[in-house]
């Protein structure tokens, strides 16, 4: 069930229904609390929405699942920038270069220090 809902949210932030998109992937996340990618996936629909603090709680949830997921730590990396917490995008940002992820090692090199 957890999936038919994650894909009917993706379904409805195609047709540019945030809302209910949200609403969708809650209820995938109800179903399902252990799927990182609900998480995710919820986090991104939160930040359009403009609720930071929210989106960032859902992916520090997919992190604590799933602590090995790049698409998690450059997903909070970037959220944080965009949340001025520039300490902690470096530390999520450091995490993922480490892993082999090169680009975002100049914006490291700029502001991390």
């Amino acid at each position: 069930m957890s999936s038919y809902y994650l894909e009917r949210a993706q379904l409805q932030l195609l047709n540019n229904n945030i809302e209910t998109a949200i609403s969708d992937a809650t209820k995938s996340i109800s179903s399902n609390p252990n799927k990182w990618e609900s998480y995710n996936f919820r986090s991104n629909l939160l930040a359009q929405s403009g609720k930071l603090t929210e989106a960032l709680t859902d992916l520090n949830k997919s992190i604590s699942i799933n602590d090995n997921q790049a698409e998690s730590f450059i997903a909070r990396g970037k959220l944080r920038i965009q949340m001025h917490d520039i300490q902690g995008a470096c530390k999520d940002l450091s995490k993922v270069a480490s892993w082999g992820f090169d680009e975002f090692e100049p914006w490291i090199q700029k502001n991390c220090k």
